[in-house]
């Protein structure tokens, strides 16, 4: 059935009056919680890789790792615990899930424990300001001063576009990051990079989803970098320290947020003329332009 013209009028003057009111607010949130100075990147390179780390990231390093060496690396998570690390030498990692940093887990001491043993190059690691605190963060400090620690302030913003775009601009705030890949991208296009290329950004988690006899989510969670016989079926926590589970209506909420990102993200891209290109292998991300494969 056809809108009124009336009908469009009203729901077009809501839209921007909400976007209004999430402006002010996103507003107040930067001038609370922003601080410190801007990070300021000089890029001898064009173009910058983005390595996620889905399953299909075992295929894309098999066919491009000279390419890989062509350009600047952004890696995320845990990453370092890979053989490739040391081969790529990424320029940049990100990390932004406090799981990584607060949570009493052996994932979390062995990704930083690997950072600070492999890394021997100069390294520019991409943390929230909130980590700043996190004693894994101040030991890796420590004993590596090859690695340089970037506060983001996350703070997000919600509201008009081109004020959002100022802000992000100046890194006050940032596109709302519910996957890694999110900020990571959005740290590539402030570094000045003018091609950007996702890889290894899969997305396809609920492939993986099953709900078992208590009617508990569970996921598989699996990564380039798993080993044969590490992958188990395990409830679907929000928080590890809590072990309170996703319903599943939850979780496809939050999995939303994760691709309304990569749009922000990609407008913000091409306002600063920089293209993003997804070449994963495997992936449910539509906001890029898909590279071709060759």
């Amino acid at each position: 059935m056809q809108k009124s013209q009336g009908e469009l009028t009203y729901k077009a003057f809501g839209q921007w009056t909400l976007a209004g009111v999430n402006t002010c607010m996103s507003l107040l949130k930067v001038i609370f919680k922003s601080r410190g100075k801007r990070a300021v990147h000089s890029t001898k390179q064009a173009t910058c890789f983005v390595l996620g780390n889905g399953p299909s990231m075992a295929q894309s390093l098999e066919k491009n790792l000279d390419l890989f060496r062509s350009g600047d690396v952004m890696c995320v998570n845990s990453f370092a615990l890979s053989e490739v690390f040391v081969t790529l030498r990424p320029l940049h990692y990100v990390i932004i899930d406090p799981g990584l940093w607060y949570a009493d887990n052996v994932l979390a001491q062995q990704t930083f424990a690997a950072m600070a043993e492999k890394c021997t190059w100069s390294m520019r690691l991409y943390v929230p300001r909130e980590a700043a605190n996190a004693q894994v963060l101040k030991s890796l400090r420590e004993s590596n001063q090859k690695i340089e620690v970037y506060f983001m302030n996350y703070v997000v913003f919600k509201g008009w576009k081109q004020v959002g775009h100022w802000l992000y601009n100046r890194q006050l705030a940032m596109p709302q990051s519910q996957n890694v890949m999110v900020a990571a991208l959005f740290w590539a296009v402030n570094a000045g990079y003018k091609e950007i290329e996702l890889f290894g950004a899969d997305h396809n988690w609920h492939t993986q989803l099953e709900v078992d006899a208590n009617n508990v989510v569970c996921t598989r969670h699996e990564h380039f970098y798993s080993k044969e016989g590490q992958v188990k079926l395990v409830p679907f926590y929000k928080l590890a320290s809590t072990k309170e589970t996703f319903r599943m209506d939850e979780i496809f909420h939050a999995w939303a947020k994760v691709f309304a990102g990569y749009m922000v993200v990609n407008e913000y891209a091409k306002s600063k003329g920089c293209r993003i290109q997804n070449a994963s292998e495997v992936s449910f991300v539509d906001a890029f332009e898909r590279k071709q494969k060759s």
